[in-house]
């Protein structure tokens, strides 16, 4: 589980990286891209904030009294581990069923079918 979780953490890092640079013209797009790499992780929990982006119209330093223009939005993301998810997942590891055709509890009980079953 440990190498899933550093597997899985090193991944979204990437991607969320390239998601920080990636400059969206509206806040749905930002939020559908962040939501389709959230889904992909369900381990972890990815906090986010979307940011307007403000750039000037022409390179070089702007003139006195110029005022920037908004030119997209961008997205600042964070993430930590989905407590919840990680726990439901080590409780149900692990477990098997072990059945019979018999469904006579007195002839044959639970521990009489495990034992049975490790010999």
């Amino acid at each position: 589980m440990l190498k899933t979780l550093k597997t899985q953490g090193e991944a979204l890092t990437k991607a969320l990286w390239h998601l920080g640079n990636e400059i969206f013209n509206c806040e749905e797009d930002a939020k559908k891209s962040l939501k389709a790499i959230a889904k992909k992780y369900p381990l972890y929990v990815v906090e986010s904030e979307i940011l307007a982006q403000h750039k000037h119209a022409k390179a070089g330093r702007p003139k006195p009294g110029v005022v920037p223009v908004q030119m997209g939005y961008h997205i600042k993301t964070h993430f930590k581990l989905n407590e919840v998810e990680m726990e439901r997942r080590l409780c149900a590891k692990g477990r098997f069923i072990l059945a019979t055709n018999d469904l006579d509890v007195a002839n044959y009980t639970d521990q009489q079918i495990l034992e049975e079953y490790k010999s």
